[in-house]
């Protein structure tokens, strides 16, 4: 509002005044200096409103904080990727060999996880949903380590070995693949996930993978942590 005045009314009661004291002419000149203020005060007033910023495009200070919510939220979910593969990492997995016409029901034995390595906020987006309007997408990368494949048949028929408990005592992991795994999570319009944070796909297997294969290692938006060097 202008400078002096409380309200509209007292800037048109001013004037008003001004125009009995000073004549029409003098009231003319009041009248449009007032109006050019309070269109200067309206707009003025305008600059600060989120809901009319660029004709309803979410404010910059609404980015930013949604932002702020979508690496946090990524960071947590990270951590518990994480926590959840250590937990896993030295059970022993069966993977039979798939399509084979002369090998069926044969395979390897080995231990597997996840080495998450980091994640990228890819976007925010606005959904349909009026008690989750906001979605954001993040993606995850990570590499497949494993020990040494030990064969099902191979090792009983000719050493006379037990291949689980070969691949049981085994604690070398290498980088078998790089992979990346893309997560949408509905939002309330703050940017709070209010969800169960996700377990990880089912890990890959042996002889037919699961999880997006990448060429080479991305570049991290918020790497968390440097990748280990393939053993």
């Amino acid at each position: 509002m202008i400078h002096g005045f409380k309200s509209m009314s007292e800037v048109m009661t001013a004037v008003t005044f001004r125009l009995r004291k000073h004549g029409r002419g003098a009231g003319h000149v009041a009248l449009i200096v007032a109006g050019l203020i309070a269109a200067a005060a309206v707009t003025g007033c305008g600059q600060g409103d989120e809901a009319d910023y660029l004709e309803g495009l979410p404010h910059p200070r609404l980015v930013a904080q949604l932002e702020e919510r979508a690496h946090d939220l990524a960071q947590r979910q990270y951590e518990y990727f994480k926590m959840y593969e250590d937990e896993h990492r030295d059970e022993v997995r069966y993977h039979e060999i798939v399509g084979h016409p002369f090998r069926e029901g044969e395979g390897v034995y080995l231990k597997d996880y996840r080495e998450f390595v980091g994640y990228t906020v890819d976007d925010i987006l606005r959904s349909e949903s009026y008690r989750t309007p906001v979605e954001m997408v993040i993606t995850y990368y990570y590499e497949w380590r494993i020990t040494p494949p030990r064969a099902s048949d191979l090792g009983r028929v000719l050493l006379d070995l037990d291949p689980t408990l070969i691949a049981a005592n085994d604690t070398e992991f290498s980088v078998r693949s790089n992979h990346r795994m893309t997560r949408r999570y509905r939002c309330d319009s703050q940017g709070d996930y209010h969800g169960a944070l996700e377990t990880p796909l089912p890990l890959e297997h042996y002889y037919l993978e699961v999880g997006e294969e990448t060429d080479e290692s991305p570049m991290f938006e918020f790497a968390s942590e440097e990748s280990e060097e393939t053993e």
